[in-house]
């Protein structure tokens, strides 16, 4: 079993690293959006107070 899995472990491990780049590919999409989402609400947060001054 172990022979078997040590054999099989760069292709599982290739297999996995694409995984994970995908998966954080798509997790920095999402972060980046909410990211863009908040700095744009406070640039407008910004611009209301400064037009109030």
């Amino acid at each position: 079993m172990l022979y078997l899995a040590m054999s099989k472990r760069s292709k599982i491990v290739k297999n996995s690293l694409t995984f994970i780049d995908l998966l954080t590919k798509r997790e920095y999409n999402l972060i980046m959006k909410v990211n863009v989402s908040k700095i744009s609400h406070t640039a407008t947060k910004q611009k209301t107070v400064r037009q109030n001054k």
